[in-house]
């Protein structure tokens, strides 16, 4: 992967509404 992990951060909030960071709790609190 060519891209930074804050560009990722960045498209990754643009398509889910969560960040990274966000997400995986928002993961772990389903189970």
């Amino acid at each position: 992967m060519s891209y930074s992990s804050g560009h990722f951060g960045v498209v990754f909030r643009k398509l889910t509404g969560f960040s990274p960071k966000q997400y995986r709790q928002h993961l772990k609190q389903q189970k």
